[in-house]
């Protein structure tokens, strides 16, 4: 079954980014639809890469998704690889797997080796973009609630994202927070963002802070590039630390087994490459140390 064509769409939901999805087309008649990590304002960045990788990709066999990727890194990349590369093959591998999936009858999880759970439990996210003020956060994060969710995540920090941030914002954070803590009560897990912004000591400050409104993790403290930054923060408090959207390629997730840098890791599909890559990362063998 020969890859016969590669098609992108953008579409934007109302809120925040486009969200950019690649349809894939074979000589049997049987097409996948696979999606792709974009940021805001680059999502443009990667439909070209998908137009530049597309002429690699058609006229091969649709089962070859492994090798696919390995000839796209070897051939394409150079083995110099990239965000936006990866990024544009996830929504590939993405499309395979679902007409792999459509050709055997199957829903994938069988085809990988079957349900390991009869649920999951989802927490909502991008609610809290545009809101002008902690009021409209307030208002949002009800909003959510309303429709079924029991938790929610957000960045509670005032904008621009900087880096550095003043206790002003620091304060503005916390307040942010607690009220959002009142107004949807205890029974709702708040998971905090942090954006990879702050350095330990502001980060360790914000976390001791929040502590008290009994926050569910905290996302991304620190710089990635340092993972011991992370390190440092997570020796110092009993919140649970999440890392993983920065990171996108297995060899990236090394340090953070490794040091136990974090208690959960969040790998995003859409962006490390696809299903493939995101199963085998969580099959690690050093992932019992982890929630």
């Amino acid at each position: 079954m020969k890859i016969t064509n590669i098609e992108t769409f953008f579409y934007h939901p109302g809120v925040g980014k486009n969200l950019l999805f690649v349809k894939v087309d074979t000589d049997e008649g049987i097409y996948g639809w696979g999606e792709a990590y974009v940021m805001n304002t680059k999502e443009k960045v990667v439909s070209e890469y998908l137009n530049a990788i597309s002429p690699l990709v058609i006229g091969r066999e649709a089962y070859h998704i492994r090798h696919l990727g390995q000839t796209l890194l070897d051939d394409f990349a150079i083995r110099r690889n990239s965000v936006d590369l990866l990024c544009a093959w996830s929504a590939i591998e993405l499309a395979l797997w679902d007409i792999v999936g459509k050709k055997a009858g199957l829903p994938l999880h069988r085809i990988l080796g079957g349900a390991v759970r009869e649920k999951i439990r989802l927490y909502a996210n991008v609610w809290w973009f545009g809101a002008k003020s902690i009021d409209d956060t307030v208002k949002r994060a009800l909003n959510v609630v309303a429709q079924g969710y029991d938790a929610i995540k957000w960045d509670p920090f005032p904008g621009p994202w900087r880096t550095f941030i003043s206790r002003a914002d620091e304060t503005a954070a916390v307040e942010n927070v607690k009220a959002v803590r009142e107004a949807v009560g205890p029974n709702v897990e708040l998971l905090i963002d942090g954006h990879r912004r702050l350095a330990p000591n502001h980060a360790i400050r914000v976390i001791e802070r929040l502590e008290e409104y009994d926050i569910g993790w905290y996302e991304e403290p620190c710089p990635p590039e340092n993972i011991d930054l992370t390190v440092e923060v997570k020796r110092s408090t009993h919140t649970p630390i999440v890392l993983g959207e920065w990171l996108y390629t297995k060899e990236w997730f090394v340090p953070v087994f490794e040091k136990r840098a974090a208690d959960i890791i969040n790998p995003d599909i859409c962006a490390v490459g696809g299903c493939y890559p995101c199963w085998r990362l969580l099959r690690w063998p050093l992932r019992t140390a982890w929630r």
